[in-house]
Formats: C-alpha cells, structure tokens, sequence
C-alpha cells in the first residue's frame, strides 16, 4: 500500500504533465503488475 502513493509522487514529478497522456498505459498496467506481485507475496 505504500508504494502506491510513492509512485503517484514519483510519476507526477518524473514525466511532465504532457507526457501523462503517453505513458498513463504504460504506467497504468505497472500499477496493475504491482498489485498482482503484491497479492501474491502478502496474500494475507
């Protein structure tokens, strides 16, 4: 859960606002593969 927030920071200091509209797949489909990684080292 604490990566998220690092990420979002991460994201929106990294890429400039135009770059949002590029790369939001890319990054969108990283978040989805952390949560899946996530889930499957703490399923509790």
């Amino acid at each position: 859960m604490r990566v998220y927030p690092a990420l979002c920071l991460v994201m929106i200091k990294g890429p400039a606002p135009n770059m949002w509209g590029k790369t939001k797949p890319e990054w969108a489909r990283g978040t989805e593969a952390l949560k899946m990684r996530e889930a499957t080292r703490s399923p509790r």
